[in-house]
């Protein structure tokens, strides 16, 4: 299974992947420099927008080790 985000919602994205592809799909985003505007666009969702929105960004931001 390709862990690509390439969905329309990052954040749902993230919490669809299944757990045991979490690691490798960090090890993913940092070795091809996505990570730090994947979180960004995460951060600015999660501060801000409608509340769903805003719950799945958090939510997202969790699932990843963040909050």
């Amino acid at each position: 299974m390709s862990t690509t985000i390439s969905a329309t919602s990052d954040a749902e994205a993230i919490l669809a992947l299944p757990e045991d592809t979490i690691p490798d799909f960090l090890r993913k985003e940092i070795s091809t420099k996505r990570l730090h505007a994947l979180v960004v666009k995460l951060n600015r969702d999660a501060l801000g927008g409608p509340p769903v929105r805003r719950d799945t960004a958090r939510a997202a931001l969790k699932r990843l080790g963040f909050v």
